[in-house]
Parts: structure tokens; sequence; C-alpha cells
């Protein structure tokens, strides 16, 4: 009895279905990562290369450092490095990066890291140093969820000056944010004192600022002057950001009778007084319905005093760069704070 050949099974005898459920997760990311983090590291199973941090020695791949450090890239694959026929390669760092050196390799292979007050600025340092992206994004992320939680501003300007050295643009976003959203409160605080000249245009040159009225970013700009060595020039570009053309004729009068107006630098260059004449025939000739003079002010601001003309506040629910983060925030009447809807924090970095 003759026996019928067995049918050849090919790719193109498989049927789709079939396919499908062979492709179905065959091996997920999850225990990919697993597999990294317990058994090639601590283990050093099949490492190729040892770093040496303070005396302590790591066992390490090259090929998973480099994935994600640029830094790594080039010492272990570029041929101009000494390092990079090195079995053993010694790695200078401050006892606080040494200290977290083990947990920052161990970013590598897992993919995460547990942040804390002690260990963050530390593992930010290290991922500033080594290239390594993914690590300042997830610090970043942390820090600003606690910021903007406990309405933490005066941490928030000691981040707005040390992000600016380590290129987090968008944790000294946020913090920037933080600030401008409860102005009033930031600009009496010593932090406020403490930025530069161009930290303070940032929050100055942004019409998103929550504050009571044009004047209170007046009085915060005089605080800032008295505490820094401003010259002419300094104090033009500073006033150039004040929206004087928002504010009342009682206020303007203050102005004049500061004691920035009293300044040396101030009365012997006559920089304020350009500023409030403009300001005084803007609102005159507003008021008297001059034909040409009825369009607001350069910008206006979000204010929340019903202290300012009415063309101040006319568009701020509806243009402007505030109106982009209604939905991100609001006004709680019971604390007056801003509560953050963490779903859309994320979202934020995308906005800019």
């Amino acid at each position: 009895m003759a026996t019928s050949a067995k049918p050849e099974t090919t790719c193109s005898t498989l049927k789709e279905n079939v396919l499908v459920d062979v492709l179905e997760v065959v091996y997920t990311q999850d225990d990919f990562l697993k597999n990294l983090s317990q058994q090639l590291f601590p283990s050093g199973q099949f490492s190729d290369v040892t770093l040496n941090v303070g005396g302590k020695r790591f066992p390490v791949h090259k090929v998973i450092l480099a994935a994600s450090s640029t830094y790594f890239q080039r010492m272990f694959y570029d041929e101009s490095w000494k390092e990079c026929c090195d079995n053993e390669v010694k790695l200078e760092e401050t006892s606080s990066c040494q200290e977290v050196f083990e947990m920052f390799l161990g970013y590598f292979y897992s993919g995460s890291v547990t942040v804390s007050k002690k260990t963050v600025i530390p593992l930010i340092t290290l991922a500033d140093t080594y290239d390594v992206q993914g690590l300042k994004e997830v610090c970043s992320l942390s820090i600003a969820k606690v910021l903007l939680e406990k309405c933490a501003l005066e941490t928030a300007f000691q981040w707005v000056i040390f992000t600016e050295q380590m290129s987090m643009r968008f944790l000294q976003q946020t913090c920037y944010d933080l600030i401008c959203f409860n102005f009033d409160k930031a600009c009496n605080l010593s932090g406020w004192l403490a930025l530069s000249l161009e930290q303070v245009l940032v929050i100055l040159e942004r019409s998103d600022v929550v504050t009571s009225s044009e004047y209170t970013v007046f009085e915060a700009v005089q605080n800032w002057c008295f505490n820094y060595s401003v010259t002419e020039k300094d104090l033009h570009r500073i006033l150039s950001q004040v929206q004087f053309k928002n504010m009342t004729p009682e206020q303007l009068y203050k102005v004049e009778n500061s004691d920035l107006a009293s300044l040396h630098v101030c009365k012997e260059h006559n920089v304020l007084t350009p500023f409030t004449n403009d300001a005084f025939r803007y609102i005159a000739l507003r008021d008297n319905n001059v034909k040409g003079n009825n369009k607001p002010a350069e910008f206006q601001r979000y204010y929340t005093s019903g202290n300012v003309f009415p063309a101040a506040n006319s568009s701020q629910t509806s243009t402007g760069s505030y109106a982009k983060f209604i939905p991100k925030c609001r006004l709680t009447s019971e604390t007056k704070k801003y509560e953050w809807d963490w779903k859309n924090l994320a979202s934020l970095a995308s906005i800019r």
C-alpha cells in the first residue's frame, strides 16, 4: 500500500491566524529587564569591564552602559580614549556620588531607580556627567511632582538655579510655572532675591504670571534691584518687562515716588520717568476715548485683583499662554492655591 508523501510545510502554507498565535508575546520586556537586573547585575556574569569607583569594583557590560550613555559609548568604543581597551577603569567621583553609584549602574539594567531626598542630587549629577538622559527625565518628573504637590516655592527657586547648570529644561520650566502661578507669595521669599538678572527676566517676560496687580510686579522688581548691583542697562532691561500701562494712575504715582526712583543710578540716568510718562499718556488717551488708542497694553498677565483697568483682564481666559495651563490647574477658593491634575503633568513638556 503506497503511503502518501508528507506535505511540505512552507511559509506560504502557514495561515495568517497561525502566525498571529505564534507571534503573540513570545518574551516580555519585564522578563528581559528582570534577567538583566538580577542575573547580569550585580553578579557581573559575562562582564567585559570593571569600573572602580572609590575603591569599590563594579563588573559591568560595555554594550549595556553604552546603549544609554553617550559618554560610556565613547569611552568603551572610541579608540582615541585610553580606557577603550582597559579591563578596569577608575572613575573619580565625590563621596555623595560614590554612595549612589551602584544604584546609578542599576538603572542601566532595570530602567528604574528609587529616588529620595538624599539620593536625587547625586543621581542627577551622575546622569549629567555620563549623559544618561533617561535617568535625568525620571528624576525630573519625580522632583516636579513633589514641588507642585507641596507648593514648595523656596525649593523651586533653588532648583531653577541648579537645573540651569544641568540643562534640565522640563524641571526648570516646571519650577518657573510654580513661581509664576504663585507670584505674590514667591516674590516675598529669599529665593526671589537670589535669582540672576536673566532668571528674573524669564519670569517677567511671561504673560501667565498670576498676581494681584502689575504694581505688585514692580514692587518685586524694586526689592530685587536693591539686592543686586544694577547698572543703567540692567534697569532698562528689567523695567521694560514691567507693564506700567496696566497700572492705575494711583499706582503710577506711587512708582514715581518709590525707593527705586530715588536710587542713584535711576536718578542719574532718568531711567524710570520715560516708562511712567508713557503709561500716563496711554491711560489719559484711553480714558478720553481717543481714536486709535483703544488697544490694550503690550500684553496682560493674569491679574487676580480688580484694581486694574478692564482691558487688562479681558482676554486672559481665552487667549495668551495662560489659557494653555487652565486645564492643568485650578484655583481653589478655600486655599487660594493652584491644584494640579497629575494625569496631565507630562503633557506640560509638550506645551512648550
